[in-house]
């Protein structure tokens, strides 16, 4: 199985930050000594060296084709004519020279065919890499499967075929019970583990999702199609949010179905599935059992099937119905007969009626007397008598009630009666105003705005304005328009605080200011205004966005960033980090993490991105210690074109010198000796006279010249400016 390099996955970011296109060209064959095929691929590894490459395929442009959005192949295909060689090395190369994507395989043979001696073979290798986007990445426009006869038209009739059964049987949408149902769990929103058939297309779940809402409130809808991945076609969705979905036909040519699953809003989920109660298979669901079915109807069995053709139709509980097409039940009959019964004993009114056959009289008694005679037959009316109890009539100041409520004398009123008078009971008099009191410096209701639904309407730029609420609507301020505004007073008439809410728009907002002193350091006037921020107008997240880089002084991590040193981390707890980033600094556990950058001890330096400087350079690149090129040279000073000296013998004056001498008869005792004849040994006559003289020493020259000098080396392990160590953080 092929794998991208680093090298090509930060390729493909640079070609998508740039919006170039990502050229593959080439296919490289290499026979890699020592290579074992099953293990892991070395994905930092670069390309072989030339000794170990045994061919190099220029991919033509019918060569590579697109399998769907997410998914490319290459091909390469050998002929006859090409070997020998072996190989175990696969690889993919870029314009760029960048080693883009590697297979490991056994050790594979390719024969050119030399007749009649050998017989070549044919040798075919595809490479499929996938990525986000990446046919609109590469521009490839060619569907791969034009690139021989194959099944697929006939696998597609298959799949149609199918799709079209489920749907005669399932409809458009089917949701098995709770299956693909949005529940909120916690925060979160999820949706729950079962299966649904939407326009024949399967869908399963086998355990819940998580889904992240984009904004709420939001639709759901499910997005389904059969998709082509590698060799097969299987059934892929995703939930988006819209308002309205409808099916439509991607860039690749592929049928995709919406359906809705419900509504979101922060208060609740509304279930907008097709739903069916199916908890088994079909077979089981639909079989007919033993039992009762209360919601079983036949409709074509009739009366006379069944020998109860005399029988009506239907039959009631309702005792008011006058229908002979009806059978009265117990019920009913019941019910009629409890009527009747309430008639005779008297419990409704008509058996009450039925009690005053004989005329009645109602009586009162006691301290109120009165008669008359009553038959139901029309309203009556007593003429009630109180009995007198010897108070005089007349107007009394504090009166005596007996335990009935009547009055029975009356008592001198009291100094202590006047506070526990209840204030309902004075009639009249009562003040209606503050100064019906004597309170003439009160604040009335309504001032100001104080317990009141609307506030007075107030020219708020004037420094001294009263403590309390006002409002301005249009007009001239420097403060704000549409406003209600607390002025808050201060230990002097010359200072004032002001906060307003302004009316009629979808975010709450807030303004405050207060009066400056000028150059005298004298009030001089408002402040200018300012709005208050809060959280539905300011999101504290956004001030810094995710993955920007903090550098400080302190070593404890920040709320809101983590410390940049490669960790792994959930994807779903930073997912505002894992939207900037990605993977693009590794993919942590490949499902539920992925790899902080890690800038721990070395220099950071920003993307050469064409300038020149640095050219060649990708983002997450790293670059190991190096001094720019330079030569090192030393002479020691030139002396021009010169002799050097030699020494002189010393003079020794005036002088001859002699040579040995043998007798005749001693010729060869000592040597080297003269024999002169007749002479007896001794010295020979001396030689001429040379005179007082030196001798002179002649050294050659080597001309001008220069001599090498050895320059003794110096420094640590790396290259480095004078530096303090920091730590960095990334904001997630």
């Amino acid at each position: 199985m092929a794998k991208i390099t680093l090298a090509g996955e930060s390729l493909i970011a640079q070609k998508q930050g740039t919006h170039q296109v990502l050229n593959v060209v080439r296919f490289i064959f290499a026979n890699v000594p020592g290579l074992d095929p099953q293990s892991p691929i070395d994905r930092a590894a670069p390309k072989p060296p030339a000794n170990q490459i045994m061919h190099t395929y220029e991919i033509p442009p019918g060569n590579s084709g697109y399998v769907n959005p997410n998914q490319v192949v290459y091909s390469s295909m050998l002929g006859s004519d090409i070997g020998d060689f072996d190989w175990n090395w696969l690889g993919l190369e870029t314009a760029e020279g960048v080693l883009f994507a590697v297979a490991y395989v056994p050790l594979q043979q390719k024969r050119r065919n030399i007749p009649p001696l050998q017989l070549g073979n044919n040798v075919t290798r595809n490479i499929l890499v996938e990525f986000t986007g990446a046919q609109e990445l590469t521009g490839i426009t060619i569907d791969a499967s034009t690139w021989q006869h194959d099944f697929t038209a006939r696998l597609k009739g298959i799949d149609e075929r199918e799709r079209l059964s489920n749907r005669d049987v399932y409809g458009r949408a089917c949701f098995f019970d709770s299956g693909l149902q949005l529940e909120k769990v916690g925060q979160a929103y999820q949706l729950k583990p079962g299966q649904a058939y939407i326009e024949g297309v399967r869908v399963l779940l086998p355990a819940a999702v998580n889904i992240t809402p984009t904004s709420l409130p939001a639709t759901a809808w499910l997005d389904v199609a059969l998709q082509r991945k590698s060799n097969d076609v299987v059934a892929s969705w995703q939930v988006v949010f819209a308002a309205n979905k409808a099916d439509y036909v991607d860039s690749a040519g592929v049928q995709h179905y919406c359906v809705v699953l419900g509504d979101l809003t922060t208060a609740a989920i509304t279930d907008r599935r097709a739903v069916e109660p199916i908890k088994g298979p079909l077979l089981q669901h639909f079989a007919a059992r033993v039992g009762t079915y209360p919601q079983l109807r036949a409709q074509a069995t009739t009366k006379e099937d069944v020998d109860l053709g005399n029988i009506p139709n239907a039959i009631s509980d309702d005792p008011s119905s006058n229908s002979s097409e009806i059978l009265a039940t117990t019920k009913a009959v019941h019910s009629v007969q409890a009527s009747v019964t309430q008639l005779v004993d008297g419990t409704t009114p008509a058996g009450k009626a039925r009690q005053l056959a004989e005329a009645r009289q109602i009586a009162l008694q006691g301290d109120v007397t009165g008669k008359v005679e009553f038959d139901g037959s029309k309203n009556v009316a007593i003429q009630a008598t109180l009995a007198k109890n010897g108070v005089v009539p007349g107007a009394y100041p504090k009166v005596v009630i007996n335990e009935k409520g009547l009055v029975i004398g009356s008592e001198e009123q009291l100094p202590g009666d006047i506070p526990v008078l209840d204030w309902s009971k004075i009639g009249t008099g009562k003040p209606t105003t503050l100064g019906g009191y004597g309170i003439t410096d009160g604040v009335k209701k309504g001032d100001y705005g104080l317990a009141s639904a609307v506030a007075p309407s107030t020219a708020i730029d004037v420094i001294g304005l009263p403590g309390g609420f006002h409002y301005l609507g249009p007009g001239g301020t420097s403060f704000v328009n549409y406003v209600s505004l607390i002025n808050i007073p201060y230990g002097s008439d010359e200072y004032a605080g002001q906060i307003g809410l302004q009316q009629g728009v979808p975010e709450p907002r807030m303004y405050i200011r207060s009066v400056k002193n000028g150059s005298t350091n004298r009030p001089d006037g408002w402040t200018p205004t300012r709005e208050v921020y809060h959280t539905g107008n300011l999101d504290p997240q956004a001030i810094v966005p995710a993955g920007s880089l903090l550098v400080t002084f302190s070593r404890k991590p920040q709320p809101g960033y983590l410390r940049a040193n490669g960790a792994a981390v959930s994807r779903t707890a930073f997912a505002r980090l894992f939207a900037e980033i990605g993977t693009f600094w590794g993919a942590g556990d490949g499902a539920t993490t992925f790899n902080l950058p890690d800038a721990r001890g070395i220099f950071l330096r920003d993307v050469d991105d064409g300038r020149g400087l640095d050219a060649g350079r990708v983002q997450g690149s790293v670059q190991f210690s190096q001094n720019l090129w330079h030569a090192h040279s030393a002479s020691t000073s030139e002396a021009g074109w010169h002799y050097h000296p030699g020494s002189y013998v010393a003079e020794a004056g005036a002088h001859v010198h002699t040579a040995p001498r043998a007798q005749n008869n001693n010729v060869g005792n000592g040597s080297p000796n003269f024999t002169t004849a007749n002479y007896e040994s001794g010295a020979t006559a001396p030689t001429h006279a040379a005179g007082a003289h030196v001798h002179g020493l002649g050294i050659l020259g080597d001309g001008s010249h220069v001599h090498a000098v050895s320059v003794a080396g110096d420094g640590g392990n790396e290259s480095r400016p004078t530096n303090l160590a920091l730590y960095h953080y990334i904001k997630y």
